[in-house]
């Protein structure tokens, strides 16, 4: 039984379908946006960690018991707003890869192939590629309008009534984000920004078991303000009870 799991904010995550795929012909997709670069951690060991919950809130709802061949992929992808130019418009990709150390390779099936993550470095480019296209639609550098007239400059978009609203919900969506984020930050009492989500990891992994210095070195923080944290949360529990 896995206690002390807390609510976790996904922003955008949703079901979809693979085409051409007999076996396992759906995952499930996490969407985020990153408008904060600068962070105490990596955003790969961040993206780790929501793979690994929406894999695990599986049990129960696509697979149970010992069923683990029901396990669907997850797919989280994250689009980081970098202030660094080195790492905007760029495209990472990371997944899960199995060598065969010793023997042949007797099984070359896909059956581990349960987790993948995307970061797209978003950043102003004269290049037209897939990250300058994402960027254009949720920076809020520019207006619809403006956005509008980029794509259908750049990218030969053709805005018919169906694509601009289409545009104008994507951006409306991705200030909602910003905001929603924002929000429960502050209704939790945690700091704003990207310490809140480092306290949240922080006190995950410490409530299931694992070492403080091992969730120093995850959250890129002293072993002093895990403890901190953690010891405010242990407070805050004791209050509402």
């Amino acid at each position: 039984t896995i206690q002390n799991e807390g609510t976790f904010h996904f922003d955008i995550l949703f079901e979809a379908n693979i085409p051409g795929n007999d076996i396992r012909n759906k995952c499930i997709i996490d969407l985020e946006i990153q408008r904060n670069s600068n962070l105490p951690y990596k955003v790969c060991q961040r993206g780790i960690f929501y793979g690994g919950r929406i894999i695990s809130q599986e049990y129960g709802t696509y697979f149970v018991k010992s069923n683990y061949q029901d396990i669907i992929k997850a797919i989280t992808i994250w689009a980081v707003f970098y202030s660094s130019k080195r790492k905007q418009n760029t495209l990472e990709r990371f997944t899960i890869d199995k060598r065969v150390e010793i023997g042949e390779d007797l099984n070359n099936s896909k059956d581990h192939d349960l987790f993948e993550m995307v970061i797209v470095g978003l950043g102003e480019s004269d290049e037209v590629s897939a990250p300058d296209f994402i960027y254009t639609l949720l920076t809020d550098r520019l207006s619809v309008e403006d956005k509008k007239k980029k794509l259908a400059q750049k990218y030969g978009l053709k805005m018919t009534e169906e694509i601009k609203m289409e545009v104008t919900e994507m951006c409306n969506l991705s200030s909602m984000i910003a905001e929603e984020n924002q929000l429960i930050g502050e209704e939790r009492g945690f700091v704003k920004g990207e310490d809140s989500k480092s306290r949240e990891m922080s006190i995950y992994l410490y409530n299931h078991g694992v070492p403080l210095e091992i969730i120093a070195g995850a959250a890129n923080a002293t072993v002093g303000q895990i403890h901190k944290w953690i010891s405010e949360d242990i407070q805050n529990h004791k209050d509402l009870s």
